[in-house]
């Protein structure tokens, strides 16, 4: 019904005029540019956010991992996380005089490179003016950028049944549809200034596929060399995209123990302080 409402809505006449459909145009602009983090999402479920319990500030990274999300979107609940929410409540924690614990509570499978980069620079930051853990609760996952997100921690916990723990590496997903189109009997030419510039348009050179390799490898690279600096007891041949439950990632030294739930791992964490 949704298409199909759609599809009429873009074919049929429109009798509306164009001053009086500013005032459409204004709402719809400003729904897309507010700067106001949504509370809840539209059927009115609250949105994750962080808590603050007592002395200890709980923010919980959930689902997919990206940058810059515009509002309208976080408020369809997709289980969507924007990294510049998570590094502005990492810094409202610090600056809370009444905040003594910051704890990342991560249930996600991870998502851009570059927001895993900028979670990690924060709490790498944070942990110089107030203890940072991470908890993965059992279920739960701590992949790719989500890990990398909490892997300057002080010390991370995680549920021995945690679904998923690691998954250290980066990749670029391509779709070569060049053969598709070419069945088809379409022929798709490409005159291009630079070797790389429309890269894959005509399917890949020799030159671009090695580009594209470039990139994984250095953003992966850069993702092992930011782990190892803090989790120094993880071997090199378990960061090939593996991932771990939460008991095995704990002999693998991706984190440093079990609990086995979040007041467990707050005990835990406090004792690491004192």
């Amino acid at each position: 019904m949704k298409s199909q409402y759609l599809d009429k809505l873009l074919s049929s006449p429109w009798n509306i005029d164009k001053l009086r459909g500013r005032t459409l145009l204004s709402h719809i602009a400003g729904l897309l540019v507010r700067s106001d983090r949504p509370a809840e999402d539209v059927f009115g479920d609250p949105l994750p956010k962080m808590q603050v319990v007592g002395d200890v500030a709980v923010i919980p990274i959930r689902g997919l991992v990206s940058m810059v999300v515009p509002d309208w979107i976080k408020e369809y609940g997709l289980n969507l996380t924007d990294a510049n929410d998570i590094v502005e409540e990492i810094d409202q924690a610090v600056a809370d005089p009444n905040v003594a614990v910051i704890v990342l509570d991560v249930d996600s499978p991870g998502g851009l490179s570059i927001a895993g980069d900028k979670m990690f620079d924060a709490v790498e930051i944070a942990q110089k003016k107030k203890p940072v853990f991470g908890w993965v609760a059992d279920g739960c996952d701590a992949c790719s950028t989500s890990y990398e997100a909490i892997a300057s921690c002080q010390a991370i916990l995680a549920g021995p049944y945690a679904a998923a723990v690691g998954c250290v590496g980066s990749y670029i997903a391509y779709l070569d549809d060049s053969k598709y189109w070419a069945n088809l009997g379409i022929e798709s030419r490409v005159f291009r200034s630079g070797e790389l510039k429309g890269l894959g348009e005509d399917g890949l050179s020799e030159a671009q596929a090695a580009y594209l390799q470039s990139l994984a490898d250095s953003a992966g690279a850069a993702f092992r060399a930011r782990v190892k600096k803090y989790r120094t007891g993880i071997e090199d041949a378990d960061m090939e995209g593996q991932w771990f439950s939460g008991s095995e990632a704990a002999r693998r030294g991706f984190t440093h123990g079990t609990a086995k739930d979040m007041s467990a791992a707050l005990v835990k964490f406090r004792r690491m302080i004192e």
